[in-house]
């Protein structure tokens, strides 16, 4: 019960803080080399490393999570043909 009335503070942390979400910080907190990994882990479809749960007040988090699998793949897709530009 006190679980609860802490996690549903923390989402309105979350809320008000926006910027702040714990998963939109761990992923930014991660380097370069980390990243990449964790996109070529996905993109072989093994288990890429943890993250803390998309938040589900941050838009961000929600907008990610709300996308189709084909939604997903174009998405990739854009951001592959980004890194082989600046390669």
């Amino acid at each position: 019960m006190k679980l609860d009335g802490m996690s549903k503070r923390l989402n309105v942390l979350e809320s008000a803080l926006g910027q702040f979400c714990p998963h939109c910080m761990a992923f930014e907190a991660m380097n370069e080399e980390e990243r990449d990994a964790r996109i070529q882990a996905l993109l072989s479809g093994q288990d890429a490393p943890e993250l803390p749960e998309p938040s589900p007040t941050c838009p961000d988090c929600q907008r990610c999570v709300g996308m189709s699998e084909a939604e997903l793949d174009v998405e990739i897709a854009r951001l592959q043909d980004i890194l082989r530009k600046a390669i």
